[in-house]
């Protein structure tokens, strides 16, 4: 998927961007991703998916970005309006619609599909079979661009970032919005007053996640253990069953969940984030496990906790462009961030060739930055998986302020 535009002006900022996929060494491409600009409301929306299950991953991804798409184009006021609502309802909206396009995708193939009390899909091929729980989902992430306001929508591991030119950026200029999940507004985010040049806007749902653990056992505590979620968090094993790998975990007294180092475990990526899945426990009527703790689908796995419900930050890039007068921001699959070291994506986005190409070639500057992005990124993975290489997919979109670009243009007049 390469999608050229020309620049985008919008009330306060010009956009560039590049769109740009890579389906590795995989048979089917389970990403998907998608931009919407509405220009006339002063928004725009840039989203990825990252299906996953070998039958109904792509599914999945591409339902997510066509509801996507369906639900903006029919909520234009909410988008401008209220950001935050929209997002809450559009990922809900594209987690029925996955299991609508499930139900349709079997029952096309000739099975029987029956929709459980508790939203579990169920196939047969035969009336004579058992029936057998319908797995596959996705991750998705939704960035609203509203105004100079950036709100950063995620369930799972496709992580965005925002990079800038020199080292401007704390975490107080990130706000937690919302987690739609439990409501909760307050929590924490890290108060490091150092400057940087790279801000992670997404939130952590891997299945190490301490606060992730706490929400899974207030929603369905273990029957024996109260202090501990009947979710399983797990390190993987490739040698046993999910529900029979080491916890990650172990929960004190007073329910505080304490990451175990003492036990194995492999790094999954280049950054040595260890490998770790949720599982249902092992006497569950279908058994299912997911590396994340938050996805779209899902739907039995959803029963022990896994939710479809974003946690929902914000940054306002006013403030960013009280310093400089470029900001970037990469929003990708683990496809891609499985390759890269963080600081080398901001070494790469704001290489000076980089900037040199958004500035001197308007319409194909950011394409061709993600184009080269995403070349290296193949490269990486083909190294470091020998033949394994996932499914990638990318979004880069350069910010600038307009106010900026119509002095440049008046110069240059």
């Amino acid at each position: 998927m390469n999608t050229i535009t020309n620049p985008i002006l919008l009330q306060s900022l010009k956009i560039q961007y590049g769109q740009v996929d890579d389906i590795g060494n995989g048979r089917t491409q389970q990403d998907d991703s998608c931009v919407i600009i509405k220009p006339e409301i002063d928004c725009a929306v840039f989203a990825v998916a990252d299906g996953h299950a070998s039958e109904t991953g792509h599914i999945a991804a591409n339902t997510c970005m066509a509801a996507i798409k369906e639900f903006t184009d029919a909520n234009l006021s909410i988008l401008a309006e209220n950001s935050l609502q929209f997002l809450e309802r559009c990922y809900a909206y594209a987690h029925e619609q996955i299991r609508e396009a499930f139900a349709k995708h079997y029952t096309e193939k000739g099975f029987e599909v029956k929709l459980e009390a508790n939203g579990i899909l169920l196939k047969r091929r035969f009336p004579t079979h058992s029936f057998a729980n319908i797995v596959g989902g996705s991750m998705l992430t939704i960035a609203v661009l509203n105004g100079t306001k950036l709100y950063i929508a995620n369930v799972g591991d496709c992580d965005a970032h925002l990079y800038v030119d020199k080292p401007i950026l704390t975490q107080n200029m990130l706000k937690y919005e919302i987690d739609v999940a439990t409501g909760n507004t307050n929590k924490t985010i890290n108060d490091d007053t150092s400057e940087t040049m790279r801000l992670e806007l997404t939130r952590d749902h891997s299945p190490m996640s301490a606060d992730e653990y706490c929400r899974v056992r207030e929603f369905r505590p273990s029957p024996a253990d109260p202090n501990k979620a009947e979710l399983l968090f797990v390190y993987d094993d490739q040698e046993k069953e999910k529900p029979f790998c080491e916890p990650v975990f172990s929960v004190s007294e007073d329910g505080t969940p304490v990451v175990r180092d003492d036990v194995p475990y492999y790094f999954k990526n280049v950054r040595e984030e260890r490998a770790t899945y949720v599982s249902v426990p092992n006497d569950a009527d279908y058994i299912d496990a997911l590396a994340s703790t938050r996805a779209m689908g899902d739907f039995n796995i959803g029963n022990y906790g896994v939710t479809p419900k974003p946690e929902i930050q914000s940054v306002d890039l006013n403030a960013i462009f009280e310093r400089t007068d470029v900001a970037c921001m990469v929003i990708a699959t683990d496809g891609v961030w499985d390759n890269w070291l963080p600081e080398q994506v901001t070494k790469f986005m704001m290489d000076k060739s980089c900037l040199n190409a958004i500035e001197t070639d308007l319409e194909k500057g950011a394409l061709r930055v993600t184009k080269s992005f995403m070349i290296r990124n193949n490269k990486s993975a083909q190294k470091k998986f020998k033949g394994g290489a996932d499914n990638a997919m990318s979004i880069v979109v350069y910010f600038k302020p307009r106010e900026l670009i119509l002095k440049e243009s008046d110069l240059h007049h």
